[in-house]
């Protein structure tokens, strides 16, 4: 209890006010944002029980990078990492994806997790096996590789053909940027609406988030692996809907999926709990910086933005977690 009330009271202090006062490994970790330690980071904030006890903007460094222009190309400085002052979520994205399945489950839009996928798809010669949960856990088993596949679909001028034109190759966890790009077609058939004012209407107002930005895809779907924009702010906004314990945020953050000590749930990274072995960290993570941790026993959301392409010298998402684990 002393050390949140310690938190809270310093995070209203000003800068100066509070620079010979770090002792809260949060507060040691805004004062290495401040001094570049970690490039790239551009803003930090921290809610507990939805009452923001940290928040921070800071003057990042950017790196320098050529490259062509272009909505889908992340060197443009038009469109990365700000535009129309909203800040770039990368594959954060796939996680508010994942938010609106359970949304469109619980209207009773969408049946189960458990239903095939291939109706959605008629003649495009899917696995009729293949369910929504397996779209959501990575383990659709598309013949993909992220590194190739991810850059040609953004340059191709129908994502959407791109992916189906994918073989299913197996059932193991394999992370695709193509699979959001099927799940965001599906729901927009079940809910005969566009993603943007779907979520708009049923995740977006009802958490307090009045301004997005969602960039499309060439054929005017939704671009569902990287292209949504929030403030820092919303995106914490986000993560404490999240915390709710509703039916869906349970079974989304169940491990169901491994990459090496990492889980993977519905949308959600699982990094293993510092302090209690065999629990998880809920997190969600973007290219390039974004970051969103899910502390359910203290009820703390903790959102980063920032723009590091590249990740030389970042902050390791493990440390991430283990500084906001002791801050609490």
């Amino acid at each position: 209890m002393r050390r949140r009330a310690f938190l809270a009271i310093l995070a209203c202090l000003p800068w100066a006010a509070r620079a010979g006062a770090i002792s809260n490994p949060l507060l040691a970790l805004d004062a290495d944002f401040r001094q570049g330690i970690y490039p790239g980071v551009d803003g930090m904030v921290v809610l507990q029980r939805g009452k923001t006890v940290f928040s921070a903007a800071y003057p990042a460094v950017r790196p320098i990078l050529q490259g062509a222009a272009g909505i889908y190309n992340y060197t443009d400085p038009e469109w990365h990492p700000v535009r129309e002052g909203l800040h770039t979520l990368q594959s954060i994205t796939k996680t508010v994806l994942a938010a609106l399945v359970g949304i469109a489950l619980s209207r009773g839009e969408l049946e189960s997790v458990h239903q095939s996928v291939a109706p959605f798809f008629p003649g495009a010669g899917l696995d009729p096996n293949l369910t929504l949960q397996e779209l959501l856990t990575m383990q659709a088993g598309l013949s993909w590789n992220e590194d190739e596949d991810w850059p040609a679909m953004e340059r191709s001028p129908d994502w959407l053909a791109y992916v189906l034109a994918k073989g299913r190759e197996h059932k193991r966890f394999n992370y695709s940027s193509g699979v959001p790009i099927l799940t965001a077609s599906l729901l927009e058939a079940a809910t005969g609406q566009s993603i943007l004012n779907y979520a708009r209407e049923h995740l977006f107002r009802p958490s307090g988030i009045d301004r997005f930005l969602w960039k499309k895809s060439p054929t005017g779907l939704a671009d569902t692996q990287g292209g949504l924009y929030l403030s820092t702010a919303d995106l914490a906004r986000f993560g404490h809907r999240c915390l709710g314990q509703d039916a869906w945020m349970q079974e989304s953050l169940q491990p169901r999926a491994a990459e090496e000590d990492w889980r993977y749930g519905y949308g959600w990274w699982l990094l293993p709990h510092p302090e209690h072995p065999g629990e998880f960290v809920p997190t969600a993570l973007g290219y390039g910086g974004q970051r969103l941790f899910l502390l359910p026993r203290q009820g703390v959301v903790a959102a980063f933005t920032g723009w590091n392409p590249g990740g030389k010298g970042s902050l390791p998402v493990e440390k991430a977690v283990e500084i906001l684990v002791a801050s609490f």
